[in-house]
């Protein structure tokens, strides 16, 4: 059973977009992580560990159940200067595979399923939604126009819905600040 609210621990991320307080310890390398919403966080890991050991930090921090279908990308850079984008490879150690700060990683969809009412985890799902979401933005989701205007129509009703709880929040506070 899981304990967790599937949602981010909000201490922790009033702290985004801010450098870290501190530097690491002299054994410790600083990663960072932006998530598919477009936030990013600061994971402290040791120099010399292995890939899976930041990809399990950032599925404790999501509360990620379902871990498979997700990876962490980043931007290599080869000897020509050509930036290629390369997944983190969980089998090997973080700083053979990123030669040089800054250890800027980016938390993706790696495998897609063909049914998502199979994935068991509503938070998963919701992750699904945002990499499809992202890349029907950007234009990267080959699809045919019919399945295009559903994805698309797909969005702007998620959008109407939040534009819809923020307008009934505003209403609320404008009764509530009237009250007081």
């Amino acid at each position: 059973m899981r304990l967790g609210s599937n949602s981010y621990d909000v201490q922790r991320t009033e702290a985004i977009g801010q450098t870290p307080a501190k530097s690491p310890p002299a054994n410790q390398i600083t990663c960072t992580v932006t998530f598919l919403d477009s936030t990013s966080f600061h994971f402290d890991i040791e120099k010399n560990s292995l890939g899976i050991v930041l990809l399990e930090k950032v599925f404790t921090y999501l509360e990620i159940i379902e871990k498979d279908y997700f990876g962490l990308i980043f931007i290599a850079v080869d000897s020509s200067s050509t930036q290629q984008k390369k997944w983190l490879d969980p089998s090997k150690c973080l700083r053979k595979q990123m030669v040089c700060p800054p250890y800027h990683l980016f938390f993706r969809v790696k495998f897609y399923v063909r049914d998502p009412n199979r994935l068991r985890d509503e938070f998963t799902r919701f992750q699904f939604y945002q990499q499809v979401r992202q890349n029907l933005e950007e234009g990267r989701l080959p699809c045919n126009e019919g399945s295009l205007a559903l994805l698309a129509s797909y969005v702007v009703q998620d959008q109407k819905k939040e534009n819809l709880l923020e307008k009934v929040v505003s209403k609320f506070q404008k009764i509530l600040t009237c009250k007081s």
